[in-house]
This record gives structure tokens, C-alpha cells and sequence, in this order.
């Protein structure tokens, strides 16, 4: 049946997986791709492989058919303490060295599992820190895990594996975390499910550095085994990215396959234990130039002054999308400054103004632009919010938790307010409040249709944040 469809339609396919996904499939690869999708064909219920790739080809496709594509299309195969050099190294090197840095300005440890497929190097890492963070009095550690497989990401939040995982793990871990149910498999325990947050995300096509989804100032990240299926040109740019998602001195950790492929003045090559890793430069700062609030241009050539604000909106929205940060700033600073009344009518354009200086640590301008924005509209929720996220970001929790307070008390259906207060709070060991917080966002959230996107975000659907909060307090 495969032998009708042909090497031109395998090559639109391809680039059009790449374009979404960033999966390569290159004519060398084409009888893979093939093979893959033979289940998608079944799934979707046709019976020749030629035809359902002639619709894939065709029709945009739903989330849930991407969904669908993705959790057949990608390799989910993983196991506890895989490459077990690379766990030791960390664990003996380089985080003792995180630990005891001189003028460190917080003591939370930050790392990103960015391709955690079914929870097995997230749960590792939260195994491993869970025994060496006592040493270390006054650390606490957020583990962050995501992944494009999102049927994946549910395995994972389960938390419950069979023995094939169990390959490469220590003795001591497996009696120690790990309880065995009636029908041979196996349960981590809870409060090692609970120190990881499992939510989806695409290495491809979703911003980073992002502080809504807290994915930024990574002390470590571990990206093994997806680089792989990325063409080069992929690579790069997903490498980039990750570079500014750590912090100065951050840790990017990919597998050996991977280690020809990294590439780039930011990183610097570390051999520990015959393993390679590789450290952000300290010098390797954002040199993009941000104009900051007060020297906003008030007639910028880029936008013509009849350009309605809703173009005006999208423009910035596709500059954003694409990285372009300075493009965005200019062209909303200059909207927002120069029509009377834009900073109270405008909450989409504030918000992609605020997260394009906070997405480069700009957090000084991202705080001037929030408190403008609260200045012209106080009782606007979406304001305050955003002002909680830019504090946390700062690590300033005191400040978040009032402001979020604020939010609440101005909508008390704001679902990532609760969300974002109940987080800090359980990181703050305040267990029973937390709790409360994450029952009103599942009952805000059991009102909404699964792709509502979420006021306050860039594109977090209700889906995507219950998700998020499975295994919440």
C-alpha cells in the first residue's frame, strides 16, 4: 500500500512535520517515516497508508490529531539513571559547585528535563536530589519536565512503571522510592512525584526563555536523544534558545549522539568521567538592544500611523514568535506611549510587551511596564498578575503572593493566579493552603472547554494546565 504514496508527498509530509514538530525525516529516512505511519493511518481509521498521508498533507490538523501524530511519530523509549556517567558527574561536579557558588543569588536549584518523554530522567533527577540536597541546608529544587508526547506526559504523571525501566537504576533507589503493586509493576512514591511539574511543550515552536512557564534561568538542562531526529539547522536554533533559558554558568547536558551536533561561541565543553557537557559562558548575555519605557520612539517608520491596533498586535506577535524581541518593543512601546488610553484597552499588547523584556531578563522595564499598565487601569486582574510573575521572576515571593492576593481579590477566577499562588506556596512548604488553591483552579478549569486559551498567557490552553496540576497537592 505504501508504494503509492510518492517521494514527493513523503517530502511535503516531511517538511511539514519538521515545520511543527522538528522531526527530519530526509529521503534516506522516508521508509521510517513509512513504517510510522502505518498505526497513524489505522488510528485515524483508514485502511491505506497513501490516503492518510494525503489528508495529513491537505487539512490543518487539530491539536488532537497532532497529539496523535506526535505520540507515534516520536521514540518514548527511556529508563531510570539512563547514561549513569552523566548522573554521576552531575551529582559529584557539578552540583556541589551550583551548591557552594560564591554570591549566588538564590538557593533554588532550576532544572529542565526538556525532553522527559515518560518521566524516567525527571523522576532520576528528583531521586538523586532528594538525597544529596539535605547536605546542602537551605536548597530547595524545582524540576521542570516537558515534552511534545503528550499521551507521554500522562504516563509520566502516573508515575507508574514496569520493570524494563528498572535497567540501569540502583538497588537502593528501587527499595527506597519505589513500591511494587499487585500487577508487577511499580509506583514512585508520591513525594518524589510531586517535586517534578510535567507540562506539554515544543522545543520547536513554543518561546523560550519563557518566565510564565517558569522556563527560564535553568541551572541545568537535560536535552538527550531529541536533538538527534533535528535537522541542523533545527539544532542550532533549539540550541540557541536553550542557551538563554540558563542561567550565566548553566549546565546543558545532551547525549553522546548529540555532543558533534552543539555548536556555538555561549558554550563551553566540559569532559567529566569521559562524559561531555557543556556551560554557559559567563560573558554570554543578551546583546539585543530592548528600548527601554521612557525612550520609546513616538513615530516609528516601521508602522505606518494608519495601521489599525489589531494589525499593529499581530505584527508584534509575529516578531515575537520568531525571537525577534527588539522588533516587538519598539513597535508596542511606541503603540502603547502614543495612543491615549492604549494601556488600559490593550491587555493583550501589554502583556506580549511585559513577557518580550522579561524573556530577556529585562525585569526592571518589564516591572515599569506593569506598574504603567496598573497606573492607567487598577482594577484590571490581568495587570496585577502580570506585575506577581515579573516579582516571582525576581525571586521576590513576598511581593508575588501580595500581588497575587490582589489579582485574586479583583477576579477570583483568574486560573493562573491560583495556579501561580499555589505553586509558590507548596515551594514555601505551606502544604494546606496550596491545596486550596489548586481545588478552585481544577473547579475554574472543569468549566472550560479544553483548548479555551488561558487569560494571562501566551498560548497555555485549559487543557495544557490541567496537565500541569495532575499531581498538584
Amino acid at each position: 500500500m505504501s508504494a503509492r504514496i510518492s517521494a514527493a508527498e513523503l517530502s511535503q509530509l516531511s517538511q511539514k512535520l519538521e515545520s511543527h514538530l522538528g522531526l527530519y525525516f530526509p529521503p534516506e529516512r522516508h521508509a521510517d517515516l513509512l513504517k510510522r505511519l502505518a498505526p497513524v493511518a489505522d488510528e485515524f481509521g483508514f485502511d491505506d497508508t497513501a490516503e492518510c498521508a494525503a489528508w495529513l498533507l491537505k487539512k490543518p490538523l487539530s491539536p488532537r490529531e497532532w497529539a496523535v501524530l506526535t505520540e507515534h511519530l516520536t521514540i518514548g523509549e527511556t529508563y531510570f539513571f539512563r547514561e549513569p556517567a552523566a548522573f554521576d558527574a552531575l551529582r559529584d561536579r557539578i552540583l556541589p559547585q551550583i551548591f557552594t557558588a560564591p554570591n549566588r543569588h538564590s538557593r533554588r536549584l532550576r532544572v529542565w528535563s526538556a525532553a522527559a518523554s515518560t518521566g524516567e530522567e525527571a523522576y532520576s533527577l528528583a531521586m538523586m536530589l532528594d538525597r544529596l540536597l539535605p547536605k546542602y541546608p537551605g536548597w530547595t529544587a524545582s524540576i521542570f519536565a516537558t515534552d511534545v508526547n503528550t499521551a507521554a506526559l500522562e504516563r509520566a504523571q502516573r508515575g507508574i512503571f514496569r520493570r524494563w525501566s528498572f535497567r540501569s537504576i540502583p538497588q537502593a533507589y528501587r527499595r527506597d522510592y519505589f513500591s511494587e503493586l499487585p500487577d508487577g509493576t511499580f509506583k514512585i512514591a508520591d513525594r518524589i512525584r510531586r517535586m517534578v511539574s510535567f507540562f506539554p511543550f515544543n522545543l520547536v515552536r513554543d518561546s523560550y526563555p519563557s518566565y510564565l512557564k517558569q522556563l527560564h534561568d535553568m541551572d541545568v538542562i537535560f536535552c538527550r536523544n531529541v536533538l538527534i531526529y533535528f535537522s541542523a539547522e533545527t539544532i542550532a536554533a533549539v540550541t540557541e534558545k536553550l542557551t538563554q533559558t540558563l542561567v550565566s554558568g548553566g549546565w546543558l547536558v545532551v547525549s553522546p549522539s548529540e555532543v558533534p551536533h552543539i555548536h556555538g561561541d555561549g558554550l563551553q565543553r566540559h569532559i567529566f568521567g569521559g562524559t561531555t557537557f557543556f556551560q554557559k559562558r559567563a560573558a554570554q548575555v543578551s546583546t539585543e538592544k530592548l528600548p527601554p519605557p521612557a525612550a520609546v520612539p513616538r513615530h516609528s517608520a516601521s508602522v505606518p500611523q494608519t495601521v489599525s491596533v489589531a494589525e499593529i498586535y499581530r505584527r508584534a506577535l509575529n516578531f515575537y514568535r520568531q525571537g525577534e524581541y527588539a522588533a516587538v518593543a519598539e513597535i508596542l512601546g511606541e503603540m502603547l506611549t502614543a495612543s491615549d488610553g492604549a494601556l488600559a484597552n490593550q491587555p493583550d499588547a501589554v502583556q506580549l510587551l511585559v513577557h518580550t523584556y522579561a524573556n530577556r531578563r529585562r525585569l526592571a522595564e518589564a516591572e515599569a511596564w506593569c506598574r504603567r499598565a496598573i497606573a492607567a487601569d487598577k482594577l484590571n486582574p490581568r495587570y496585577h498578575y502580570l506585575l506577581a510573575t515579573v516579582f516571582e521572576a525576581q525571586n521576590d515571593d513576598t511581593a508575588a503572593v501580595a500581588t497575587l492576593k490582589k489579582t485574586l481579590f479583583l477576579n477570583h477566577n483568574f486560573a493562573l493566579a491560583h495556579f501561580t499562588l499555589g505553586s509558590i506556596l507548596l515551594r514555601q512548604g505551606n502544604t494546606d493552603a496550596a491545596r486550596r488553591h489548586f481545588r478552585a483552579l481544577r473547579e475554574i478549569l472543569a468549566t472550560l472547554p479544553p483548548e479555551t486559551i488561558l487569560a494571562g498567557s501566551d498560548d497555555l490552553t485549559v487543557a495544557a494546565l490541567r496537565q500541569m496540576t495532575t499531581h498538584l497537592a
